[in-house]
């Protein structure tokens, strides 16, 4: 049966204690016992007991009657042993009747075949500690954190940054467009662009950008190459702008931009050409456009925020001029008082829809978040739906790892590393799930028990650990003067230093062994 004979479950039976003493009690008594009997016995006795009117012992095989609701069949069950519960499970669930297929179906493949208590709990379990299952998943990973609001309080106080491409090659040469926006305002900005290199953005940036509206405080980007370059992180320096970025591939944390990506989008495909090589010319229109029109968060448009006023339009023309609607100051000063106030009226009522637009999108969000915290040493898998050329997306598996959580960073961030020597990578926590199956072996703990073998010593062993010190040394020496030394052998080895709870890791070569080569052997030296 599954590669196991009779004989051999029959065996396994014989060795389970709790299955040995049901058979045992079967084989004395032809009625049911008293509960008196099962008393002090374990759960899983005490649920084979319950079962004896359905229980046979055929052969010395413990069997249980069964009989199917859905097809009205008579089986009979073999009374797993608990040696080969586990390798059953998976036969049952990767094998040819399996089909690495989900919980239930599992279930009805075992319940044909075996049985033993708390089985359906154990195969949940295993189901959980499946690799290919584990790795394989359509669709987006679960909201695992709570959205939080990202907002300011002045118009280009915080400005977010991001390239849309590749688009159709246009008729000006371009393929890209550099998107800016302001956080509070929701004026935006779209520049076309040939290329997206750092010399090219930061040059827009600072033509356009920042010689009309000024400098601001912060500017929110992706880890996009151009952005995370040195003439990029130097220009933010000169400009003293505090640059902020994205967890990785984690776009929601810069969503105002990409919200205005997709009303963009729309826009710009409902008056593009059937070539779509126009698409750079009708930008300045299209942006006209979204400026003049009340953005849903703040209540009043772009225009109005920056402005103070809502720009005269085509539709303004063909109407005319509006009795009574000027604006009449008697000079300059009265004039720059009253937009002053207005503004400040305008700016006022913004930051109160902000706050609760920003509240309704956070309760939005996390009804449909399922909180999950994780700690340094655990064992995650790591969502990373990567695209390779050949191959279908369909098939590929979109969790890879498992990797081991070597640093928290507040308040949903993690490092985590595949191996020792591996490069550390900072996630989203969205983008984790506990590894529930077969993990290697932690390195953080080997590396604390040998920083804690370095401290320092107590008063008056000093001399003494000096000593041990030496010897230890020279017998290390002469151990790896008789272990050949091949190339690959020197690898290099992670040293670990713990300040102020962080851990951070540095690879540090050992020292190279020399040794005679082997053609002067024989010689004197």
């Amino acid at each position: 049966m599954l590669g196991w004979s009779p004989d051999e479950i029959r065996v396994g039976q014989q060795e389970d204690c709790e299955i040995k003493f049901i058979i045992d009690l079967m084989e004395a008594n032809d009625e049911k016992p008293s509960w008196d009997v099962v008393a002090d016995r374990s759960a899983d006795v005490k649920t084979l007991f319950n079962e004896w009117e359905r229980l046979v012992v055929v052969e010395g095989l413990l069997l249980r009657k069964w009989t199917s609701t859905t097809s009205a069949t008579n089986r009979r069950q073999v009374v797993m042993p608990e040696r080969y519960r586990q390798e059953f499970i998976r036969l049952a669930h990767s094998g040819m009747t399996g089909g690495h297929l989900g919980k239930t179906k599992t279930q009805e493949q075992i319940s044909l075949r075996a049985y033993w208590p708390s089985w359906k709990s154990d195969v949940s379990l295993e189901l959980q500690r499946c690799v290919e299952c584990a790795q394989y998943h359509r669709g987006k990973a679960p909201r695992q954190t709570p959205l939080r609001p990202f907002n300011a309080g002045e118009p280009f106080e915080v400005v977010s940054v991001d390239i849309t491409g590749k688009h159709p090659k246009s008729s000006k040469g371009n393929e890209y467009f550099v998107t800016v926006i302001d956080i509070f305002s929701k004026w935006a900005e779209a520049y076309p662009v040939r290329t997206h290199t750092a010399p090219i953005v930061a040059k827009v940036l600072i033509d356009n950008f920042f010689s009309r509206f000024g400098m601001p405080r912060r500017i929110l980007t992706d880890q996009g190459k151009e952005f995370e370059s040195v003439l990029f992180k130097e220009l933010c320096e000169k400009m003293e702008i505090q640059k902020i970025r994205t967890s990785p591939y984690q776009p929601s944390t810069n969503g105002c931009v990409e919200r205005f990506h997709r009303t963009l989008n729309a826009m710009i495909g409902k008056v593009i050409q059937y070539d779509q090589r126009n698409w750079d010319e009708c930008l300045p229109t299209v942006m006209a456009a979204y400026r003049a029109a009340k953005h849903e968060s703040t209540g009043f448009s772009p225009n109005r925020m920056i402005l103070g006023r809502e720009n005269r339009a085509p539709l303004d023309l063909v109407l005319g001029d509006i009795p009574g609607e000027e604006d009449r100051c008697e000079n300059y000063g009265d004039f720059v008082y009253e937009r002053l106030q207005r503004m400040k009226e305008c700016y006022t009522i913004a930051r109160e829809h902000l706050k609760e637009a920003a509240r309704r999108r956070k309760d939005d969000y996390d009804s449909t978040v399922h909180p999950k915290m994780f700690e340094i040493g655990q064992w995650v898998w790591y969502y990373y739906p990567r695209r390779y050329l050949h191959r279908t997306p369909k098939w590929c598996k979109t969790y890879d790892g498992p990797f081991l959580i070597t640093k928290v960073i507040a308040p949903c961030d993690y490092v985590i590393q595949k191996t020792s020597r591996s490069a550390p990578i900072t996630v989203h926590r969205d983008k984790l799930k506990i590894c529930h199956g077969m993990t290697p072996k932690s390195w953080l703990t080997d590396v604390s028990q040998e920083v804690r073998h370095d401290e320092r010593p107590q008063d008056g062993q000093e001399n003494d650990n000096a000593s041990r010190s030496g010897v230890h040394e020279s017998a290390r020496r002469e151990e790896l003067n008789r272990q050949p030394t091949r190339r690959h052998d020197r690898r290099r080895q992670d040293v670990v230093n713990y300040e102020d709870g962080a851990i951070e890791t540095q690879s540090v070569l050992p020292p190279r062994n020399r040794r005679i080569p082997p053609r002067f052997d024989g010689f004197q030296m």
